[in-house]
C-alpha cells in the first residue's frame, strides 16, 4: 500500500500516506496523502495498541484483544460479510475469542 504506520512502544498509533479510503482510520476520507505523522489514540479508549498491520488499502489494529479494521472492504477484507465499500473509523470485528 502507500500508507505507513509507527507503533510507539506507549501504545500508541502514528500514521501517515494515503488515505482515499479511510486506511488511515481517522474517520474522514481525504484524496491526497497526508505528509505528517497523524496521531491514531488506542480506538474508544481501549488499552494500548499491541499490534498492526497493514493491506494495500486497509489497516487492521490489536488493541486489548479486540481487532479494529478501517479502509477498503473491495475484496471483503474487513470482515463485514460483504464486497465494497469502505469505513473511515475503526471498527471491532466481533470474534469468539480474544485476538492476539
Amino acid at each position: 500500500g502507500q500508507h505507513s504506520a509507527v507503533l510507539a512502544d506507549d501504545g500508541r498509533l502514528y500514521m501517515f500516506g494515503d488515505n482515499c479510503f479511510g486506511q488511515l482510520g481517522i474517520g474522514r476520507f481525504l484524496g491526497s496523502a497526508i505528509h505528517k505523522l497523524t496521531e491514531l489514540l488506542s480506538p474508544n479508549e481501549e488499552p494500548p495498541i499491541t499490534s498492526v498491520s497493514l493491506g494495500a488499502l486497509h489497516s487492521a489494529v490489536i488493541a486489548g484483544g479486540k481487532l479494529y479494521l478501517f479502509g477498503s472492504n473491495d475484496q471483503g477484507q474487513l470482515g463485514l460479510g460483504t464486497r465494497g465499500g469502505f469505513e473511515a473509523s475503526p471498527w471491532v470485528l466481533t470474534t469468539q475469542e480474544e485476538v492476539t
